[in-house]
Protein backbone atom coordinates (compact mmCIF):
# COMPACT_ATOMS: atom_id res chain seq x y z
CA UNK A 1 0.00 0.00 0.00
CA UNK A 2 1.60 3.87 -0.70
CA UNK A 3 2.18 5.93 2.06
CA UNK A 4 0.84 9.27 1.88
CA UNK A 5 0.68 12.07 4.43
CA UNK A 6 -3.19 12.37 5.73
CA UNK A 7 -3.93 15.73 7.02
CA UNK A 8 -7.46 15.46 8.56
CA UNK A 9 -9.08 18.86 9.40
CA UNK A 10 -10.69 19.17 13.31
CA UNK A 11 -10.89 15.68 15.00
CA UNK A 12 -14.77 15.36 15.17
CA UNK A 13 -16.54 12.05 15.21
CA UNK A 14 -15.86 10.72 11.15
CA UNK A 15 -12.18 12.50 11.25
CA UNK A 16 -12.00 10.42 14.35
CA UNK A 17 -12.74 7.28 12.88
CA UNK A 18 -10.73 7.55 9.45
CA UNK A 19 -7.71 8.39 11.41
CA UNK A 20 -8.14 5.06 13.24
CA UNK A 21 -8.46 3.14 10.26
CA UNK A 22 -5.61 4.94 8.85
CA UNK A 23 -3.46 4.71 11.73
CA UNK A 24 -3.68 0.91 12.23
CA UNK A 25 -3.09 0.58 8.86
CA UNK A 26 0.06 2.32 9.45
CA UNK A 27 -0.37 5.19 7.60
CA UNK A 28 1.01 8.59 8.72
CA UNK A 29 -1.80 10.71 10.08
CA UNK A 30 -2.33 13.84 11.47
CA UNK A 31 -4.94 16.14 12.72
CA UNK A 32 -5.02 20.07 11.61
CA UNK A 33 -6.74 21.90 14.79
CA UNK A 34 -7.16 25.34 14.65
CA UNK A 35 -3.96 27.22 15.39
CA UNK A 36 -4.90 29.19 18.38
CA UNK A 37 -5.87 25.55 20.09
CA UNK A 38 -3.09 23.05 18.40
CA UNK A 39 -1.99 20.73 21.08
CA UNK A 40 1.33 18.44 20.30
CA UNK A 41 -0.90 15.77 20.10
CA UNK A 42 -4.54 14.45 20.36
CA UNK A 43 -5.01 10.96 22.47
CA UNK A 44 -7.81 9.24 20.39
CA UNK A 45 -10.28 6.75 21.98
CA UNK A 46 -12.17 5.10 19.21
CA UNK A 47 -14.66 1.65 20.26
CA UNK A 48 -17.68 0.22 18.67
CA UNK A 49 -17.29 -0.95 15.12
CA UNK A 50 -13.20 0.41 15.33
CA UNK A 51 -11.00 -0.34 18.30
CA UNK A 52 -8.45 1.96 18.29
CA UNK A 53 -6.50 3.87 21.48
CA UNK A 54 -3.59 5.51 21.04
CA UNK A 55 -2.35 9.50 19.94
CA UNK A 56 -2.42 11.39 16.93
CA UNK A 57 0.05 13.90 16.55
CA UNK A 58 -0.97 17.09 15.19
CA UNK A 59 -0.02 19.39 11.47
CA UNK A 60 0.99 22.08 13.86
CA UNK A 61 3.43 20.19 15.90
CA UNK A 62 4.91 17.37 12.71
CA UNK A 63 7.54 15.93 14.18
CA UNK A 64 9.03 14.91 10.63
CA UNK A 65 9.47 16.96 7.89
CA UNK A 66 6.28 16.84 5.39
CA UNK A 67 7.65 14.89 2.07
CA UNK A 68 5.35 12.23 1.56
CA UNK A 69 2.12 13.07 -1.10
CA UNK A 70 -0.23 15.23 0.67
CA UNK A 71 -4.18 14.33 0.99
CA UNK A 72 -6.25 16.77 2.83
CA UNK A 73 -9.23 15.61 4.76
CA UNK A 74 -12.33 18.21 5.65
CA UNK A 75 -14.86 16.21 7.60
CA UNK A 76 -16.78 18.64 8.94
CA UNK A 77 -19.94 20.62 9.36
CA UNK A 78 -21.14 22.18 6.57
CA UNK A 79 -20.76 25.64 7.79
CA UNK A 80 -17.53 25.08 9.30
CA UNK A 81 -16.24 25.06 5.52
CA UNK A 82 -15.62 28.23 4.52
CA UNK A 83 -13.32 29.28 7.75
CA UNK A 84 -11.60 26.04 7.72
CA UNK A 85 -10.72 26.19 4.34
CA UNK A 86 -9.56 29.95 4.97
CA UNK A 87 -7.76 29.36 7.90
CA UNK A 88 -5.61 26.70 6.31
CA UNK A 89 -5.37 28.07 2.51
CA UNK A 90 -1.72 28.08 2.50
CA UNK A 91 -1.09 24.42 3.33
CA UNK A 92 -4.53 23.54 1.05
CA UNK A 93 -2.35 24.85 -1.77
CA UNK A 94 0.36 22.47 -1.36
CA UNK A 95 -1.99 19.53 -1.45
CA UNK A 96 -1.72 16.70 -3.86
CA UNK A 97 -5.73 16.19 -3.25
CA UNK A 98 -8.07 17.74 -1.65
CA UNK A 99 -11.26 15.44 0.18
CA UNK A 100 -14.51 16.99 1.20
CA UNK A 101 -17.09 15.32 3.44
CA UNK A 102 -20.57 17.06 5.13
CA UNK A 103 -24.02 17.06 4.44
CA UNK A 104 -25.82 19.44 2.29
CA UNK A 105 -24.60 21.30 -0.34
CA UNK A 106 -23.76 24.38 -1.42
CA UNK A 107 -21.35 25.23 1.62
CA UNK A 108 -17.75 27.12 1.29
CA UNK A 109 -18.31 27.36 -2.57
CA UNK A 110 -16.77 30.92 -2.93
CA UNK A 111 -13.16 29.52 -0.50
CA UNK A 112 -12.92 26.07 -3.06
CA UNK A 113 -12.92 28.35 -5.63
CA UNK A 114 -9.64 29.83 -4.47
CA UNK A 115 -7.75 26.71 -4.37
CA UNK A 116 -7.00 26.40 -7.73
CA UNK A 117 -6.04 23.23 -9.76
CA UNK A 118 -6.06 21.32 -7.20
CA UNK A 119 -7.56 17.69 -7.15
CA UNK A 120 -10.84 17.93 -5.29
CA UNK A 121 -13.34 14.69 -4.49
CA UNK A 122 -16.24 14.41 -2.44
CA UNK A 123 -16.81 11.58 0.35
CA UNK A 124 -20.40 10.32 0.70
CA UNK A 125 -20.63 7.82 3.75
CA UNK A 126 -23.64 5.92 6.01
CA UNK A 127 -20.93 5.55 8.76
CA UNK A 128 -22.34 6.86 12.22
CA UNK A 129 -20.79 7.99 15.28
CA UNK A 130 -21.43 9.95 18.59
CA UNK A 131 -19.19 11.16 21.12
CA UNK A 132 -19.41 9.77 24.43
CA UNK A 133 -17.42 10.98 26.93
CA UNK A 134 -13.98 10.94 26.09
CA UNK A 135 -14.56 8.74 23.35
CA UNK A 136 -15.91 8.32 20.09
CA UNK A 137 -18.48 5.83 19.61
CA UNK A 138 -18.18 4.07 16.19
CA UNK A 139 -22.13 3.14 16.31
CA UNK A 140 -23.42 2.25 12.64
CA UNK A 141 -20.92 0.22 10.37
CA UNK A 142 -22.23 2.04 6.86
CA UNK A 143 -20.56 1.95 3.53
CA UNK A 144 -18.52 5.03 1.62
CA UNK A 145 -18.19 6.28 -1.97
CA UNK A 146 -15.60 8.84 -3.37
CA UNK A 147 -15.49 10.56 -6.76
CA UNK A 148 -14.21 14.07 -8.43
CA UNK A 149 -16.22 17.66 -7.55
CA UNK A 150 -15.27 18.15 -11.17
CA UNK A 151 -16.13 15.90 -13.59
CA UNK A 152 -13.31 13.09 -16.08
CA UNK A 153 -11.19 11.66 -13.15
CA UNK A 154 -9.60 8.96 -13.17
CA UNK A 155 -9.70 7.40 -9.77
CA UNK A 156 -6.19 8.51 -7.64
CA UNK A 157 -4.39 5.44 -6.37
CA UNK A 158 -5.36 7.15 -2.91
CA UNK A 159 -8.22 5.53 -2.43
CA UNK A 160 -6.53 2.09 -2.54
CA UNK A 161 -5.71 3.34 0.97
CA UNK A 162 -9.60 4.14 1.40
CA UNK A 163 -10.60 1.08 0.46
CA UNK A 164 -8.03 -0.76 2.36
CA UNK A 165 -8.66 1.06 5.98
CA UNK A 166 -12.72 1.54 5.49
CA UNK A 167 -14.32 -0.86 3.72
CA UNK A 168 -16.59 -0.82 2.02
CA UNK A 169 -15.33 2.22 0.03
CA UNK A 170 -16.07 2.65 -3.43
CA UNK A 171 -15.13 4.89 -6.48
CA UNK A 172 -18.15 6.88 -7.66
CA UNK A 173 -17.29 8.96 -10.88
CA UNK A 174 -21.30 10.28 -10.84
CA UNK A 175 -20.83 11.26 -7.39
CA UNK A 176 -22.56 14.19 -7.85
CA UNK A 177 -25.96 12.38 -7.86
CA UNK A 178 -25.24 10.27 -5.00
CA UNK A 179 -24.69 13.73 -2.71
CA UNK A 180 -27.92 14.49 -4.10
CA UNK A 181 -29.88 11.78 -2.97
CA UNK A 182 -27.96 11.85 0.24
CA UNK A 183 -29.30 15.48 0.15
CA UNK A 184 -32.80 13.89 -0.13
CA UNK A 185 -32.31 11.94 3.10
CA UNK A 186 -30.85 14.16 5.12
CA UNK A 187 -33.66 17.00 4.37
CA UNK A 188 -36.70 14.50 4.71
CA UNK A 189 -35.10 12.84 8.47
CA UNK A 190 -33.09 15.40 10.28
CA UNK A 191 -35.26 18.19 10.62
CA UNK A 192 -38.55 16.35 10.75
CA UNK A 193 -36.88 13.87 13.82
CA UNK A 194 -34.98 16.62 15.20
CA UNK A 195 -37.44 19.08 15.17
CA UNK A 196 -39.53 16.57 17.11
CA UNK A 197 -36.48 15.29 19.42
CA UNK A 198 -37.20 11.93 18.33
CA UNK A 199 -34.78 9.32 17.51
CA UNK A 200 -34.87 8.33 13.54
CA UNK A 201 -37.11 5.23 13.82
CA UNK A 202 -40.33 7.04 15.11
CA UNK A 203 -40.28 8.09 11.72
CA UNK A 204 -41.96 5.13 10.52
CA UNK A 205 -45.15 6.03 12.19
CA UNK A 206 -47.49 6.68 8.99
CA UNK A 207 -48.80 10.17 10.18
CA UNK A 208 -44.89 11.33 8.92
CA UNK A 209 -44.98 9.64 5.50
CA UNK A 210 -47.25 12.65 3.93
CA UNK A 211 -43.95 14.95 4.71
CA UNK A 212 -41.27 12.46 3.94
CA UNK A 213 -42.64 12.32 0.06
CA UNK A 214 -43.93 15.95 -0.07
CA UNK A 215 -39.88 16.41 1.00
CA UNK A 216 -38.78 14.20 -1.94
CA UNK A 217 -41.44 14.86 -4.49
CA UNK A 218 -39.76 18.83 -4.11
CA UNK A 219 -36.29 17.46 -4.44
CA UNK A 220 -36.96 15.29 -7.61
CA UNK A 221 -38.15 17.86 -9.18
CA UNK A 222 -35.29 20.23 -8.74
CA UNK A 223 -32.77 17.66 -9.47
CA UNK A 224 -34.08 16.74 -12.44
CA UNK A 225 -33.80 20.42 -13.51
CA UNK A 226 -29.81 20.41 -11.81
CA UNK A 227 -28.74 17.03 -13.11
CA UNK A 228 -30.57 15.76 -16.06
CA UNK A 229 -28.89 12.86 -16.85
CA UNK A 230 -30.22 11.69 -13.14
CA UNK A 231 -32.62 9.00 -12.95
CA UNK A 232 -33.01 10.05 -9.21
CA UNK A 233 -37.31 10.21 -9.16
CA UNK A 234 -39.52 11.23 -6.24
CA UNK A 235 -40.54 7.40 -5.37
CA UNK A 236 -36.70 6.44 -5.69
CA UNK A 237 -35.58 8.98 -2.81
CA UNK A 238 -38.61 7.96 -0.59
CA UNK A 239 -37.19 3.79 -0.80
CA UNK A 240 -34.07 5.17 0.08
CA UNK A 241 -35.29 7.83 2.89
CA UNK A 242 -37.03 4.60 4.31
CA UNK A 243 -34.33 2.64 3.90
CA UNK A 244 -31.98 4.64 6.10
CA UNK A 245 -34.58 5.17 8.74
CA UNK A 246 -34.94 1.00 8.94
CA UNK A 247 -31.34 1.10 9.15
CA UNK A 248 -30.70 3.36 11.75
CA UNK A 249 -33.94 3.85 14.05
CA UNK A 250 -31.87 3.39 17.57
CA UNK A 251 -29.98 6.92 15.81
CA UNK A 252 -30.05 10.16 17.13
CA UNK A 253 -29.37 12.08 13.86
CA UNK A 254 -26.69 14.61 13.73
CA UNK A 255 -29.45 17.73 13.81
CA UNK A 256 -30.64 15.98 16.75
CA UNK A 257 -27.49 16.08 18.24
CA UNK A 258 -26.29 19.55 17.51
CA UNK A 259 -29.32 20.88 18.91
CA UNK A 260 -28.85 18.69 21.90
CA UNK A 261 -25.45 19.97 22.34
CA UNK A 262 -26.07 23.86 21.47
CA UNK A 263 -24.55 24.21 18.79
CA UNK A 264 -25.24 25.62 15.01
CA UNK A 265 -27.27 22.93 12.60
CA UNK A 266 -26.66 22.10 8.72
CA UNK A 267 -30.47 23.56 7.62
CA UNK A 268 -29.37 26.34 5.97
CA UNK A 269 -27.03 23.65 3.38
CA UNK A 270 -30.22 20.90 3.74
CA UNK A 271 -33.61 22.22 3.22
CA UNK A 272 -32.23 26.06 2.64
CA UNK A 273 -30.36 25.22 -0.42
CA UNK A 274 -33.46 22.99 -2.10
CA UNK A 275 -35.83 26.21 -1.25
CA UNK A 276 -33.03 28.59 -2.83
CA UNK A 277 -32.37 25.78 -5.72
CA UNK A 278 -36.59 25.95 -5.73
CA UNK A 279 -36.47 29.66 -6.21
CA UNK A 280 -33.83 29.93 -8.40
CA UNK A 281 -35.98 27.23 -10.88
CA UNK A 282 -39.36 28.79 -9.58
CA UNK A 283 -40.36 25.09 -8.07
CA UNK A 284 -42.36 25.73 -5.05
CA UNK A 285 -41.10 23.97 -1.94
CA UNK A 286 -44.07 24.41 0.78
CA UNK A 287 -42.72 21.15 2.41
CA UNK A 288 -38.64 21.79 2.66
CA UNK A 289 -40.04 25.39 3.55
CA UNK A 290 -41.70 23.84 6.49
CA UNK A 291 -39.29 21.99 8.07
CA UNK A 292 -36.73 24.96 7.74
CA UNK A 293 -39.24 26.92 9.79
CA UNK A 294 -39.25 24.66 12.20
CA UNK A 295 -35.86 23.97 13.13
CA UNK A 296 -35.17 27.95 12.91
CA UNK A 297 -37.54 28.43 15.59
CA UNK A 298 -36.03 26.70 17.79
Amino acid sequence: MSSYEWNIVGHGNLASILASRLAKEQQHVRFVLRSVVAKKSVQLSVNGHTDFNGEIETYQHASSPITARQIWVLPLKAWQLSEAIHEHQQSLRDADAIIFSHNGLGAGEEAIATLGDIPLYDWVTTHGAFRQESSVKHSGCGESWIGPRNANQQQPEFVSTLQQALPPFHWDPNIQMRRWQKLAMNCAINPLAAGEKLLNGALLNPKYKPMIEGVCSEIAQVIAVELPQSDLNSEALVASVYKTIEHTQENANSMLQDINNNRATEIDFLNGYVIKKGQEHNIPTPFNQELFNSIKRL
